[in-house]
């Protein structure tokens, strides 16, 4: 039987039952929608955190106390103390880390910043200046605290839009004494309005002199992490390996294996997150594909329906000349038909919810969420449709095609 005439023969078969063949590929579309948005979602993720990260620069570096985590069960070592003021100086001294550029030895401070009865519960840290480098961002109000602030302990604070808001509504903060943990901090600056960059909302966020928080706030000997940046691209993975050296003879370790800290490169994370995205698409993917299995099995439930109530028909097309292939062939293809405009039908709701999402998400998150429907998403998406009508339509196709005409004939 001629190609044209399969497609038209089978196109007229399923426009005569419209609503049941929507209802057929419903399974199908859902399938299909899904792996649309999880890909579009994960990709997007994907692409605006490794824009993050590397937004951080190429030649940065953190190190972080306790071995890299390998599980659940190691995050608790990232609490441990083992990079101190010895360690911070050993890496300092060009002797020992020759092509390290900057640090900003860190401080994580805990609790709420208070202004007369206000309270503000913003993400603060102790550091030094180059962290508002990291960052590229300059006080529009006041300045930055400097080196001489750091040297002197000096009390002072820089801080975010939503926490001007939250303690001083329209007042002018510069100037003004604010509380933390009972230690008072003037005001000497205040971030621009940037919202999220990197790890941190610059909205939210407040700095002070790592040894201010060091010794006066948080009151410990440790620090939390140290960002260091190295003079060049090309001389950060010997900065990195310079540092390891250097803190493995402070502690006399001679195991790499035994390195109670380690170092993460924007490299490293670029890779750890792709990695990570990566694995849960295709853990999200193999969820969504169930939904096809049911709508694969939907649809040859309804294709042997349909071959029990075109038996007289089936007869009648075999006493003309058809052949058991032209029967098989006319059922396969209105099944194939069915799933590949499933998958259409998915394609297109997949790409309008992930714009949806794109849009909620960009303005919930306050970030640029990209609009990102991956072309092979598209393909996978068709490509599976196609193959579930194939693989679960040849069996009613197989079964309509060995009918007997004779008895397909005598068939009310």
């Amino acid at each position: 039987m001629n190609f044209h005439i399969l497609i038209r023969s089978a196109k007229q078969a399923l426009v005569a039952h419209k609503s049941r063949s929507l209802l057929t590929i419903l399974g199908i579309v859902i399938g299909i929608a899904s792996i649309i948005v999880i890909m579009a979602t994960t990709t997007s993720a994907t692409e605006l955190i490794l824009g993050e990260v590397q937004g951080m620069g190429t030649r940065t570096f953190e190190l972080i106390p306790g071995q890299r985590p390998k599980g659940p069960s190691d995050f608790a070592q990232l609490f441990t103390e083992s990079i101190k003021d010895r360690e911070l100086n050993a890496i300092l001294n060009k002797r020992n880390v020759p092509y390290l550029n900057k640090v900003s030895p860190n401080i994580l401070v805990t609790g709420n910043l208070s202004y007369n009865g206000e309270i503000s519960s913003p993400s603060t840290f102790g550091s030094s200046t180059f962290m508002a480098e990291i960052l590229d961002i300059e006080p529009v109000l006041g300045r930055m605290f400097d080196e001489n602030d750091i040297k002197t302990r000096s009390k002072v604070i820089v801080i975010g839009k939503d926490v001007v808001e939250d303690l001083f509504d329209k007042e002018n903060p510069i100037g003004k004494k604010i509380r933390i943990k009972g230690v008072n901090f003037r005001v000497i600056g205040v971030f621009p309005d940037k919202g999220r960059v990197a790890f941190a909302n610059v909205n939210e966020l407040a700095l002070m002199p790592y040894t201010t928080a060091k010794d006066y706030v948080q009151k410990q000997s440790h620090y939390n992490s140290i960002l260091g940046e190295s003079t060049t691209e090309e001389f950060l993975d010997r900065t990195v390996e310079d540092i390891k050296l250097t803190l493995r003879e402070i502690y006399e370790i001679t195991d790499p294996q035994d390195d109670n800290f380690h170092i993460q490169t924007q490299q490293d994370l670029v890779e750890r997150v792709s990695t990570i995205t990566n694995i849960l698409s295709s853990l999200l993917i193999a969820v969504a594909a169930i939904s096809l299995i049911v709508g694969g099995i939907g649809i040859m439930n309804v294709m042997l329906v349909s071959v029990t109530e075109r038996t007289k028909e089936i007869g009648i097309r075999k006493s003309v000349g058809a052949t058991n292939k032209d029967i098989r062939n006319q059922f396969l293809v209105e099944a194939v038909i069915l799933t590949f405009s499933g998958g259409f039908l998915g394609v297109m709701l997949g790409s309008l919810i992930s714009k949806i999402v794109s849009i909620v998400l960009s303005n919930s998150l306050e970030v640029t969420w990209l609009y990102i429907v991956p072309l092979d998403a598209v393909f996978i998406a068709v490509s599976a449709s196609t193959i579930v009508g194939l693989i679960f339509g040849l069996y009613p196709a197989i079964s309509a095609s060995r009918k007997n005409p004779i008895n397909t004939l005598r068939y009310e």
